[in-house]
């Protein structure tokens, strides 16, 4: 998203006026103006304006650019402050503190990012005694790591990787492997009962876990998903 407004001054000035413009977040939003982008103050990034006597009424237009980050967050307002420093004492804010202007401009980021889960059941149904195979990752960058559960609907119909048939797995996807695959291996269990299809389902849910940051609230903690049905074709013949 790239938005813009424009600035002028409100009266003549006697010499070059400099306007310098920071966010109160460099991290979500870059400005950027006709001028080169001034030094670095600390972690806040800042541009500059130059106003002339003989062009001080003439707005100059600065862009504002949300950066794309891939996190799902809820709504954010982001501040834009201004600073103007010169030789005329009228615009120069380290002698003249009662500058007509605005105490700083509002801006509001909307999210395009959900938090959710790729799923890819690669097999639409799997016979007693085979494999199949799930595969599943997060949908947006987590800010904390997330583990995923996956819990069978029955105690005797399938595994998930190396668990005893019917138990729950747990996936955990962090920061830096959160758009990377994991495969999980779904074994239907051999029985001797002869059940010909049997639909079984696999229930999932998300939780944060290890949170570094107490402030955050995760997007992707307790989300629940429609269950994944898994169709298991029985390998024994009816008995008379």
């Amino acid at each position: 998203m790239e938005k813009s407004f424009h600035v002028s001054l409100t009266s003549e000035p006697t010499s070059p006026v400099n306007v310098y413009l920071e966010t109160s977040n460099p991290e979500q939003v870059v400005l950027k103006s006709s001028y080169e982008v001034s030094e670095d103050i600390e972690d806040l990034q800042r541009v500059r304006l130059v106003f002339l006597p003989d062009n001080w009424n003439n707005p100059q237009e600065v862009k504002v650019k949300a950066v794309q980050d891939e996190i799902d967050e809820e709504l954010l307002k982001i501040d834009i402050y201004s600073r103007t420093v010169g030789e005329d004492l009228f615009y120069n804010e380290s002698s003249n503190s009662n500058i007509n202007k605005i105490d700083s401009l509002p801006l509001y980021i909307t999210d395009d990012d959900d938090s959710g889960l790729n799923l890819n059941l690669l097999q639409s149904n799997i016979s007693e005694s085979q494999n199949g195979f799930l595969s599943i990752s997060l949908s947006s960058k987590p800010e904390n790591n997330i583990k995923v559960n996956l819990r069978p609907s029955d105690d005797n119909q399938f595994s998930i990787n190396d668990r005893a048939v019917g138990k729950e797995e747990d996936l955990i996807f962090t920061p830096e492997n959160w758009n990377l695959e994991q495969i999980v291996e779904i074994y239907a269990f051999d029985d001797t009962d002869y059940e010909g299809v049997t639909i079984s389902e696999l229930y999932i849910n998300t939780e944060e876990v290890d949170n570094q940051n107490s402030r955050t609230s995760s997007t992707y903690d307790s989300l629940t998903f429609n269950p994944i049905q898994i169709e298991i074709i029985d390998n024994d013949l009816p008995t008379a």
